[in-house]
């Protein structure tokens, strides 16, 4: 049951960064000024942020080890699409993917520990 719970919790974190990324593209490319730049530099960590959050919500006993598998996904799948130039977004974008989102992910997927920790004690 472990397992299940796992690999959903790594889909929806993937699907929650595809969604975001999706989204955030059509407005970078809309707006190709320096405003696009912004809303990217802003963007990209927040979308990467939400995923790690989603994973570690999920699943506080495995959510680092399933954050580094989604970020290992997303750069796979980020450096195939420099690869092969597909998709509308401009190579700045996919650079700023590997730098910011997983990154991120990889920050917010720590989530809390699922020790007790035991309260420090004073001096007497």
């Amino acid at each position: 049951m472990q397992i299940i719970r796992a690999i959903g919790t790594g889909l929806v974190g993937y699907v929650v960064y595809a969604i975001g990324s999706m989204l955030l593209v059509g407005l970078v490319v809309s707006n190709s000024t320096i405003l696009g730049v912004v809303i990217a530099v802003i963007g990209l960590p927040v979308i990467g942020f939400l995923a790690g959050k989603v994973i570690a919500l999920s699943d506080a006993n495995h959510g680092k080890i399933i954050g580094y598998i989604v970020s290992g996904i997303v750069l796979l799948a980020t450096l195939v699409n420099i690869i092969q130039n597909l998709g509308s977004e401009p190579l700045w974008y996919k650079i700023g993917t590997i730098l910011l989102v997983i990154p991120a992910i990889l920050f917010a997927s720590r989530g809390r520990s699922s020790k007790q920790e035991s309260p420090e004690e004073g001096p007497a």
